[in-house]
């Protein structure tokens, strides 16, 4: 490696050093967030392929974090979580085997507290207003419905 390259690399090495003091990056933002910063593509992928060796990039440590808090400290069910890990270039893979290991108590003990949470008039606007936010989350038709039925609200037309 010449001077000039050498340079280059470690200024990129520097700019990537200070995007992880702040948090975790894929390899994937790191190496779009440098790019961005106007280093080619391939010092770019050179940078981060030596962070990836120090163990400073590690996706799949960034994907566990991520799955982690969109499941615990959000309403986000499994196919938004699957959604937004797409979007941000996680291991989808990964984010599958972690939702695959939910059981389905976990699940719907979630949707039950959610429901709990959400549901303030026991009228059918609320109930149903809850059931569409409820599948915008990611959570399936049966789980939201058994979560109900277990609760004891009823979803019919009716008023109770």
């Amino acid at each position: 490696m010449n001077n000039i390259e050498n340079k280059s690399f470690r200024a990129a090495y520097q700019a990537a050093l200070k995007l992880l003091a702040l948090k975790d990056h894929t390899r994937k933002e790191i190496t779009e967030k440098l790019k961005r910063k106007g280093f080619s593509s391939d010092l770019a992928n050179q940078v981060v392929s030596q962070l990836e060796e120090e163990g400073l990039v590690n996706d799949c440590k960034v994907s566990q974090t991520y799955f982690n808090e969109l499941w615990n400290y959000s309403n986000a069910g499994p196919t938004k979580i699957l959604n937004k890990s797409k979007e941000k270039g996680l291991d989808q893979e990964f984010i599958k085997a972690m939702i695959n290991n939910l059981t389905e108590e976990e699940l719907k003990t979630k949707v039950k507290n959610i429901i709990k949470k959400r549901m303030k008039q026991g009228d059918n606007k609320a109930k149903l207003r809850i059931y569409r936010y409820l599948l915008n989350q990611g959570f399936s038709y049966s789980l939201i419905n058994r979560a109900f039925a277990e609760l004891g609200y009823n979803l019919t037309n009716q008023q109770e």
